[in-house]
């Protein structure tokens, strides 16, 4: 079975005090690792500090946290634990849309190459994925989960529900899905308990485009991606949201990214997972 690299934010059993604000949303801060702790440290560090810092104070003040018990399971791209996810999962925080959040680093070291050819291998850190959530679950059964995977990432999130047996997860965040556009969502969705969003943009053609073309998507297709196009899979408790230019709070080349950005979550992210 695969193994990954895990970091926590928020949660009980290591609750500072922070403010009253900070007491009330329960950010508190803590990390544990699987496998290789060596990667845990510098990239959280700042996102934390910020956390400290502000006291985990709302952009919006008056949102109320969505659920007292909420864990956002993120997983990344095959770049693995980056800066940018780092700032996606401290924005979910502050807009107290979870009250902790597990970073699961599936990519195990490998190259990118590596991580997009050996589908075995992806499939058996989808089952750890699957395992992971069915423990939150099993600690927290009042709790919410929800799952938001980046890019390659967003593979192993619809492998780990497939396999699930049982509704795991309340919602799903595919963010630029570099999976193929024709890709059978069904069986995935059928053990999501709400809804699912998937989050693509016409301009990410380097990432999703090109580079899909060429190396092929997390499930073996040589075409561009969904994140690029679109699924063409449709279902009621499924919205697709396309990302225009004018949504982008950087530059085109940086489009594969921009749907992690604080900005992004702030104005499009967090009001979806409010409504639903």
């Amino acid at each position: 079975m695969g193994e990954f690299s895990k970091s926590t934010t928020g949660g009980r059993g290591s609750r500072r005090a922070c403010g009253s604000e900070r007491a009330a949303c329960g950010c508190a801060i803590r990390k544990r690792s699987i496998a290789h702790p060596h990667r845990l440290g510098r990239s959280l560090a700042l996102p934390l500090l910020l956390l400290l810092l502000t006291g985990c104070a709302s952009r919006n003040p008056q949102a109320q946290i969505r659920n007292p018990r909420t864990t956002l399971v993120f997983l990344p791209g095959a770049g693995g634990r980056l800066p940018v996810n780092e700032e996606f999962i401290y924005a979910i925080l502050q807009e107290r849309i979870a009250t902790e959040a597990i970073q699961l680093d599936w990519t195990h070291q490998r190259n990118l190459g590596q991580v997009m050819r050996e589908v075995d291998r992806n499939h058996a850190f989808a089952e750890s994925v699957r395992d992971e959530l069915r423990a939150i679950r099993k600690r927290n059964p009042n709790g919410q989960i929800i799952l938001a995977a980046h890019s390659a990432g967003t593979g192993i999130a619809v492998w780990a529900l497939e396999q699930a047996g049982e509704p795991l997860v309340d919602d799903l965040l595919l963010l630029a899905p570099a999976l193929s556009k024709d890709y059978d969502l069904g069986p995935a969705l059928s053990h999501v308990k709400h809804h699912a969003w998937a989050y693509w943009c016409p301009l990410d053609v380097t990432i999703l485009g090109a580079g899909t073309k060429s190396m092929g998507t997390i499930d073996r297709k040589f075409e561009p991606a969904a994140g690029l196009t679109g699924f063409s899979f449709a279902d009621p408790k499924f919205t697709q949201v396309k990302i225009d230019y004018a949504d982008l709070h950087t530059t085109t080349a940086w489009a594969h990214v921009s749907v992690l950005t604080q900005e992004y979550v702030h104005d499009e992210v967090a009001p979806r997972l409010r409504s639903r």
